[in-house]
C-alpha cells in the first residue's frame, strides 16, 4: 500500500484491483449480487454503461478509510469501486479479483466499458493546464520532455528532477513532447505585477 502511495504521490494515478483470497464456501453460489447502488454524479459517467448480466459472487471484505467514495456497490452493498483521492493523485480501489470465479465481470461487456471510462477519467485529472502565470509549477510525468520559449530542453532524464514540478519562471510558450502527441503551455506574467 505504501508503494501505491509514492506513486500516486509523484503526481501519477493507479488503478488498484483486489488480491484477496478466495472464501473457502461450500455451497457453490449460482446466483450472485447484481450491481447496486451506482454513483452517477461522478465523471466517470458510471451510469451510462450497460451492467445487465454483472454478478458477483463472492466479493472480499474491504476496509473504507475516511474520505473514501464508493462509485459502485453491490447490491447486498458490498462496495465494488472505491475512490481514494490524494493530495496529488487519485487512486481507484476494484474490489474484485477478477479471476472469473468471484465475479463474471471481466467477462462482461461492462468490464470493457468500465475500463475505458477509467483510463478517459485518469487523462483528463493529469491533463495539461492551457495557461500558467509565471513562477507557477507545471507536474510533468517521466515519459515527457519540456521545451522553453527558445526550444530548449528544461528536463534531463532524472525522474527525481520532476518531483514537485517544473517552475516555469519566463513567459511564453512551453512545448510539452509526450509519446504519442504534443501540446503547449501558455505561461503569462501575474496581473498584479
Amino acid at each position: 500500500d505504501l508503494d501505491i502511495r509514492q506513486f500516486v504521490d509523484s503526481g501519477k494515478n493507479a488503478l488498484v484491483f483486489s488480491s484477496s483470497k478466495a472464501s473457502s464456501s461450500a455451497t457453490p453460489v449460482i446466483r450472485g449480487a447484481d450491481v447496486g447502488l451506482i454513483d452517477e454524479s461522478h465523471p466517470l459517467a458510471l451510469s451510462d454503461i450497460e451492467w445487465f448480466g454483472v454478478e458477483f459472487y463472492d466479493v472480499p471484505d474491504f476496509a473504507l478509510e475516511e474520505g473514501d467514495r464508493i462509485l459502485i456497490e453491490t447490491t447486498e452493498r458490498k462496495a465494488i469501486l472505491v475512490e481514494r483521492k490524494t493530495p496529488k493523485g487519485i487512486i481507484l480501489l476494484l474490489n474484485d479479483r477478477l479471476d472469473g470465479v468471484s465475479s463474471n465481470f471481466p467477462f462482461q461487456p461492462a468490464f470493457v466499458s468500465l475500463m475505458k471510462s477509467i483510463i478517459d477519467y485518469f487523462e483528463r485529472s493529469t491533463a495539461l493546464p492551457d495557461r500558467l502565470t509565471t513562477g507557477e509549477r507545471l507536474s510533468v510525468s517521466g515519459n515527457v520532455q519540456l521545451l522553453d520559449p527558445d526550444n530548449n530542453s528544461l528536463l534531463s532524464f532524472d525522474e527525481a528532477e520532476r518531483l514537485g514540478g517544473v517552475a516555469l519562471n519566463r513567459p511564453g510558450l512551453y512545448k510539452v513532447i509526450g509519446l504519442h502527441d504534443s501540446s503547449f503551455v501558455n505561461v503569462q506574467l501575474d496581473p498584479d505585477e
